[in-house]
C-alpha cells in the first residue's frame, strides 16, 4: 500500500557512471532524448534535482540547466509521460560546467484518451476513472497541465484556489461542512463529526485518531499532515469534492468534503 511517505515515481534506472565537474559553482546541462538515439530530443520531461529539491523542465529540445550548483553529489530523476523514469548522478568537485545525457525509454504502460472542455486529453489507463469524472464536471479539479503552469510552492496555495475553501496558517476549512474542520488543532478527547477526507492513489490517508488527554497526536494522521507531506509537483491529478452530494459514492464513506490526490 502506498502511503503519503512512500509515493512512487516509478522505476528508476542509474544512468552511466558519476561525472566529474571542476567547479564550485556550476552548471548541470542536460538533453533527455530517446534511447537509441541521441538526435531525437525529448522535451517536457520534468527534472527534480537533490539534495536540493529543484526542479527544471526539458524545453522544446530536450535541454535543461540547473545553475550555481555547488560541489557535492547530486541525483537527478527524470520523468515524461509516456516514458520509463530514470535517475543520473552527478558529482561535482571543481571549476567546469557539466553536460549529462539522459536517454529515455518508451514505457510499455497503455494510454486512453479523455475529453475535458471540448479538448482530447492522452493520459496512462491507470488514470481513467479519475479523468473520466474530471470530464463529468462534478467537482473541482487540477490536472497535470494545470499545476505545472500554476507552481504551486504547496498543497494549502493550490486549495485556496478551489471556491468554499478557506486556508489559515494552522489549517483550511470547507465550507459544505457543518462544522469547521480544523485538522491541526483537534481539541484533546474529542474527533471532528463531520470529516475532511484524503486519498491518496485511491487509498485512505486521513485516520482522525484523535488525541488522548494528557498525550499525543503521533498516532493522528489528518488531513493537514498529510497534505504537509506532499509537494504539488508530484501529482498527476488533484480531485476536490465539497459536500457530500459531490463525493463519488465510493468515497462518500465518513466524510463531508473529498481530496483524492493522484501521484504521476
Amino acid at each position: 500500500m502506498r502511503s503519503a511517505t512512500a509515493l512512487s515515481l516509478g522505476l528508476f534506472v542509474v544512468v552511466g557512471i558519476p561525472h566529474v565537474v571542476r567547479a564550485q559553482s556550476a552548471r548541470i546541462i542536460g538533453h533527455t532524448h530517446a534511447s537509441g538515439d541521441s538526435t531525437r530530443s525529448v522535451p517536457g520531461a520534468e527534472v527534480t534535482m537533490t539534495p536540493g529539491n529543484r526542479t527544471a523542465r526539458a524545453d522544446s529540445a530536450g535541454t535543461f540547466v540547473f545553475p550555481s550548483v555547488a560541489d557535492g553529489t547530486y541525483i537527478l530523476r527524470v520523468r515524461r509521460l509516456g516514458f520509463v523514469a530514470r535517475e543520473a548522478r552527478v558529482l561535482i568537485i571543481a571549476q567546469h560546467d557539466e553536460t549529462v545525457s539522459v536517454p529515455l525509454d518508451v514505457s510499455a504502460e497503455r494510454l486512453t484518451e479523455v475529453t475535458i472542455a471540448g479538448r482530447r486529453v492522452t493520459i496512462p489507463m491507470k488514470y481513467a476513472d479519475a479523468y473520466a469524472r474530471v470530464a463529468r464536471g462534478r467537482g473541482d479539479f487540477f490536472t497535470r497541465e494545470q499545476i505545472d503552469s500554476m507552481r504551486p510552492p504547496d498543497m494549502k496555495s493550490m486549495l485556496q484556489r478551489v471556491p468554499g475553501v478557506r486556508t489559515t496558517d494552522s489549517g483550511f476549512t470547507f465550507g459544505r461542512c457543518n462544522s469547521n474542520v480544523n485538522p491541526l488543532s483537534i481539541e484533546a478527547n474529542s474527533q471532528p463529526t463531520e470529516k475532511v477526507q484524503v486519498y491518496i492513489d485511491g487509498v485512505l490517508a486521513t485516520k482522525y485518531s484523535g488525541r488522548s488527554r494528557g498525550g499525543d497526536a503521533s498516532g493522528a494522521d489528518d488531513v493537514g499532515r498529510v497534505l504537509a507531506d506532499i509537494r504539488p509537483s508530484m501529482l498527476e491529478l488533484v480531485e476536490v469534492y465539497r459536500g457530500g452530494a459531490r463525493i463519488p459514492g465510493e468515497y462518500l464513506s465518513d466524510a463531508c468534503a473529498v481530496i483524492l490526490l493522484w501521484t504521476r
